[in-house]
């Protein structure tokens, strides 16, 4: 019995301990979701899904993210206000229909490895941390010029792909060649052979790496243009193909309608009554 008393003391102490650290904990705090707090910023905000919430609770639909073509409503917990939502928007727009559109390097300003010739520096207003500008409009020049100057169907990716790597290799071979004006104007450079016994480097001079570089750069865009050749020299071939086919097609057809038209001439001649007399002088 004593055991049995002592045990209901010691679950009743458990008890009462237990309710005061109920009463003493504080009841955890729950932080709001991104939905509930652009609600309490009142800050519209738009999901993965399209769905725009507004200030006073009404939904709506949006376009922003029309293009994502995968199943959005699972990330619709994922909301940006409208202004992430159209910067979203238009990066992924820029990704999807320009091919070369990560090719420029992002400005650093003055410290720009090239900002000795750039003129958004020398006006004091480069776009730092954003594409540069220059490479940026560079690049779609020249992409418009192999266009036209390879006729270029727009609609065959291959093409595109084709001239947006000479384009890409225009770049390259832009910054090298602008390297190569700063830092080795003579096309050599000095590299370190060896080392003496008395620890005095031994230099040589050898043809610069970079001009090196922008070799292989050369010969990988006649690569390129070698495909984007072979595309065109095959194209000309089915249309030769084509046409001499058709060239054919249409010499039987013709040749088929002068029969017929022979054919119902003579159908409508009537025959004609004669007497076959024979030559008695022979």
């Amino acid at each position: 019995m004593k055991n049995t008393f002592s045990n209901q003391q010691e679950i009743l102490q458990m008890l009462t301990k237990s309710a005061e650290l109920k009463k003493d904990t504080p009841m955890p705090v729950l932080e709001p979701t991104k939905i509930e707090k652009a609600h309490t910023d009142n800050v519209p905000m738009i999901g993965l899904n399209g769905i725009k919430v507004e200030q006073d609770g009404i939904m709506s639909k949006s376009g922003y993210f029309d293009m994502l073509e995968f199943d959005r409503d699972k990330y619709s917990d994922i909301v940006f206000t409208e202004v992430e939502a159209k910067r979203i928007s238009m990066s992924l727009r820029t990704m999807s229909t320009g091919i070369n559109a990560a090719v420029p390097m992002i400005c650093a300003g003055e410290q720009c490895a090239f900002a000795k010739g750039c003129p958004y520096v020398e006006a004091g207003k480069p776009p730092i941390a954003r594409p540069c500008l220059v490479e940026g409009q560079l690049i779609i020049y020249w992409t418009k010029q192999f266009i036209e100057e390879f006729d270029v169907d727009v609609g065959n990716y291959t093409e595109l792909q084709l001239v947006s790597e000479l384009a890409e290799f225009n770049i390259y071979e832009l910054r090298v060649t602008k390297y190569l004006a700063d830092k080795h104007p003579t096309l050599m450079q000095d590299v370190i052979t060896t080392v003496d016994n008395n620890g005095e480097v031994i230099e040589n001079q050898e043809i610069s790496r970079a001009f090196d570089l922008k070799e292989r750069i050369k010969r990988n865009r006649m690569k390129v243009l070698e495909a984007l050749m072979a595309t065109r020299k095959e194209r000309v071939k089915l249309s030769t193909e084509r046409n001499k086919g058709q060239s054919t097609a249409t010499k039987l057809t013709e040749l088929r309608e002068k029969l017929e038209e022979y054919l119902g001439e003579v159908a409508k001649q009537e025959p004609v009554d004669a007497k076959v007399v024979e030559d008695e002088t022979i």
